[in-house]
């Protein structure tokens, strides 16, 4: 007999209540949820509940865990929307379990109040949704900083505005993690609120959202739904901004808010412009820039309080400089003969200058762009550093090339200050351990790449070489994505030669040829055990000459040598993770490139073997392996600081990243904006098929 669709879906019910039953039992022991199910099961009697809501009751059971007595009084309390609550008080018990903050169970508690304030009864597949994501991520080891509780904070308080006007919103939430519903979210509420449909208007805003900033965004909405605009007109207005053909702030917003014929909009902002990008930035107009990321996890967020204004309309750094303006206008003795050279100044007389400025922080990242000045800002913020806290400063550089460069040209401006500065890895102080030691010594002011630094603080404590006695107070980063995000994990090894590994040049040559036979060319778990079977027979068989002592040795190696024989037949790839140098003493020799730079590394080798089997490929001279002895990671080197790091890059990354930073480094960040518009136009992304429609599509875009 063929069973109705009725049946069948109440067959399914009752075997997933009876699961969920079983599942209950099974942690009765450990939780004694004897008492839950007897108040579950009377409800279901009482056909308060019906079986599917009673399912979903057990299973919010088991997430409740040991805390499954606080679930047993909401479901005996007589009160209405029991399944509500339920949801609720799971909800916020997963919270406090996922948050990783201080006052977690406050948090918790406040963004219950605000479900169950706005969430309106029959909603309860929303709140399992919200519930289940929750649990996924608990499951998963995730854990919420600060950063994300706030994000997830947010997300909640869109869900319930935007849920109200488009229910229907949550069968696409349901196939994103929590802390991505945003975007669904904003796109849904900006498409509300412009009353449209036209999903490039809608999109482009929400891009322009997340470049400009919530606030300026929301008032160009606010103004566009003030006039009668065509969708084509508003469509155009919203690429330029979009496109950074013409910038969207405040200025802008003005003039058109205060004309109601939007017809006339593209000449009067195509003529504004015109005339602001050719202006720089005034000081109050840099505040306002910055004010525009400091809402919560916005990168301004760390400084709000410095560019908070006051009831005068002026913010902690806009009263700053304007005493800075004061000490110059009012004659101090700083000033007092104009026509004095900087570098005739004394210390002293800087000091006053420079005495009601403090380094009351930790340590702060910048988020500064290309052309804007970063190493003259990285001068001045050691001169500052030096002048007001006193003590060294070291200046850390993507490359030695960079290190010893930036060490010349900053010379004359720290001399009229009378801070020396130096670099610690030009080709004089790498082959001479006392010229580092005399620089470090005589110099305020020292320029080096990481593993430099790394190299003289390892020799000194561990090999008694006494080149560097004590850190610097503080350390300044060039490019800080890519050394403390990019490379934390990266190690500095010092490494030591063994006389006796000569002889494994032998079995290097030996295991190159056989990755190279016609029957053992390509890399399979298979041809690696082949090969060593080949080379432990002739082990066996004497062919090899070498120390008894390093048998252990090359029996514990052997398999990981063969591996990256292939690696550096199949994957390193020169031009990529190698470079093959064609001048100099090291001309013809492969050296290893660092992936996020590009700069050549030429004191570093790949361990394990697979430096010599590139030196096989380019037909190099074949090079003794080291063993590591002492070593230090990036991360511990940054932490010797102890939070004394200052830094700038133009790419400091999402909120998850600059969390990384603050709680490996406690370190908190700023944006500051250019001080003129960009000029550069963004232009549409394309993803083609092949090379040929690449270049159709260059060729059609420059026509």
């Amino acid at each position: 007999m063929i069973e109705s669709k009725k049946e069948i879906k109440d067959l399914e019910l009752i075997k997933k209540f009876k699961d969920s039953v079983l599942n209950c039992v099974n942690l009765m022991a450990k939780f004694e949820l004897v008492e839950f199910f007897d108040s579950v099961k009377n409800k279901l009697s009482a056909k308060a509940i019906d079986l599917n809501v009673c399912t979903e009751i057990l299973n919010f059971g088991m997430m409740m865990g040991e805390c499954v007595g606080e679930l047993t009084l909401v479901i005996n309390s007589p009160s209405p929307c029991l399944y509500k609550r339920v949801l609720i008080l799971t909800i916020g018990h997963l919270m406090v379990k996922l948050f990783n903050i201080e006052d977690k169970e406050k948090r918790a508690n406040s963004i219950m109040a605000r479900v169950y304030k706005h969430v309106p009864n029959g909603s309860e597949r929303l709140l399992s949704i919200i519930a289940l994501k929750l649990d996924s991520n608990l499951k998963s080891g995730l854990r919420y900083e600060s950063s994300e509780v706030d994000t997830l904070n947010d997300n909640l308080s869109l869900l319930f505005k935007v849920y109200y006007y488009q229910p229907k919103c949550i069968d696409r939430l349901n196939d994103l993690p929590i802390l991505k519903w945003s975007s669904i979210l904003r796109v849904e509420q900006i498409k509300y609120e412009l009353n449209t449909n036209y999903s490039q208007i809608v999109s482009d805003l929400h891009l322009i959202e997340k470049l400009r900033g919530l606030e300026i965004t929301q008032r160009f909405i606010q103004i566009v739904k003030s006039v009668k605009i065509e969708d084509l007109l508003l469509k155009f207005i919203v690429t330029k901004f979009r496109k950074n053909e013409w910038d969207l702030n405040d200025k802008v917003l003005t003039l058109i808010e205060t004309n109601k014929n939007a017809s006339e909009w593209i000449e009067v902002i195509k003529k504004f412009d015109l005339e602001s990008k050719s202006k720089a930035l005034t000081r109050s107009e840099v505040i306002d820039e910055m004010k525009r990321l400091e809402a919560n996890g916005e990168i301004n967020s760390y400084v709000k309080k410095l560019i908070e204004r006051n009831e005068t309309g002026k913010c902690i750094i806009e009263l700053c400089l304007d005493k800075l303006d004061t000490v110059y206008k009012n004659g101090s003795s700083l000033f007092s003969n104009m026509k004095k050279k900087i570098e005739e100044y004394e210390k002293s007389e800087i000091s006053e200058w420079t005495k009601f400025i403090v380094f009351n922080f930790s340590g702060r990242l910048a988020n500064i762009s290309t052309g804007e000045g970063k190493s003259l800002i990285t001068i001045w913020t050691s001169i500052a550093y030096i002048l007001i806290k006193g003590g060294n400063v070291d200046i850390l550089t993507s490359s030695e090339i960079l290190a010893e460069r930036d060490s010349l040209e900053s010379r004359e401006m720290f001399a009229m200050f009378d801070i020396s500065v130096t670099n610690n890895c030009d080709s004089l102080a790498n082959a001479d351990e006392n010229v580092r030691k005399q620089r470090y010594s005589n110099s305020m002011v020292v320029y080096g790449d990481i593993g430099s630094f790394q190299r003289d603080i390892l020799l000194s404590k561990y090999f008694e070489k006494e080149i560097r006695t004590d850190l610097a107070g503080c350390l300044i980063i060039d490019e800080v994505d890519s050394m403390c995000i990019d490379n934390i994990c990266n190690t500095l090894y010092i490494s030591h030669q063994i006389a006796d590994l000569t002889y494994m040049k032998h079995f290097y040559c030996l295991i190159w040829h056989a990755v190279n036979n016609q029957d053992t060319q390509e890399y399979t778990e298979e041809n690696v055990q082949k090969v060593k079977k080949y080379v432990q027979s002739l082990m066996d068989g004497s062919y090899f000459n070498y120390p008894s002592n390093l048998q252990d040795f090359v029996n514990r190696r052997l398999e990981v040598w063969i591996n990256n024989a292939y690696v550096a037949k199949h994957h390193a790839e020169e031009g990529n993770h190698y470079s093959v140098l064609s001048m100099g003493k090291k001309s013809g020799e492969a050296v290893i490139n660092d992936l996020q730079t590009g700069v050549e590394q030429l004191n570093t080798q790949w361990s394990d073997g697979l430096q010599q089997f590139i030196q096989l490929k380019h037909l190099n001279r074949l090079g003794e392996e080291s063993l590591k002895a002492i070593f230090m990671s990036n991360y511990v080197f940054f932490t010797q600081y102890k939070g004394n790091i200052y830094g700038m890059t133009g790419t400091l990354g999402a909120s998850i990243e600059r969390d990384l930073l603050a709680k490996a480094y406690d370190l908190d960040f700023f944006q500051l904006p250019r001080f003129k518009k960009e000029l550069n136009i963004k232009q549409d992304d394309w993803l083609v098929a092949n090379k040929c429609q690449w270049l159709e599509k260059i060729n059609h875009d420059v026509d």
